[in-house]
């Protein structure tokens, strides 16, 4: 007699796409936010993410003197060594990200380290989970829905606007430190972008 097998019920499967860049909408209405609220770490935090195009990996060991020239200014271009290539990546920092990033060295405390962004351990820094409740913190303040929005949210904000704007992807590649324009047209969904674009303009 053949003995009857129960069916495992099928499991669902995780369909997620990229995250979503914000809107400089959005970027615009957090700074604000965060302005008024006096939250100086978190704008120079939110400013250096969008400017600098960097994982969080890098965001959140910025050193003090990456940004800082020897007159204690903050730098208008920096260069950093990626954590996950080991390879110098340079970056440009808007008046805006300047005045936020100066507003939060002003205010630091002086025995943080070396560290911009100070972590809850003594001498640590920023670690890559607090920044990532940050981002979804600044999510909600948004009201946006936080399954479609990450730490990989801002960095792909300034990229997302900078194609939109300009179409040109070796650029964009370069500014996001990676090797093949092919990996970035992948990490924003270009193709696909384009592609709806396209059939938004065809009407049969």
């Amino acid at each position: 007699m053949a003995v009857k097998t129960m069916k495992q019920p099928l499991k669902k499967r995780r369909v997620r796409g990229a995250m979503r860049p914000f809107k400089p909408g959005d970027i615009r209405a957090l700074e604000t936010r965060l302005a008024n609220e006096e939250r100086w770490r978190d704008l120079a935090l939110l400013r250096l993410g969008v400017d600098t195009l960097l994982r969080a990996s890098d965001l959140v060991r910025i050193c003090i003197d990456e940004v800082l020239d020897h007159h204690n200014d903050v730098v208008a271009r920096g260069e950093i060594v990626m954590k996950k290539t080991q390879k110098p990546i340079k970056f440009t920092l808007s008046a805006d990200t300047k005045l936020a990033v100066e507003r939060w060295v002003a205010l630091r405390p002086a025995f943080s380290g070396e560290w911009l962004f100070p972590g809850r351990e003594n001498g640590d820094h920023l670690s890559e989970v607090q920044y990532r409740k940050i981002v979804k913190r600044w999510v909600g303040m948004l009201g946006l829905d936080p399954k479609h929005y990450s730490t990989h949210s801002l960095r792909r904000t300034k990229a997302a606007e900078l194609y939109r704007q300009t179409h040109n992807l070796k650029a964009v590649s370069i500014l996001l430190g990676h090797t093949d324009t092919n990996v970035t047209s992948r990490y924003l969904g270009i193709e696909q972008a384009d592609a709806l674009d396209l059939a938004d303009k065809v009407r049969i």
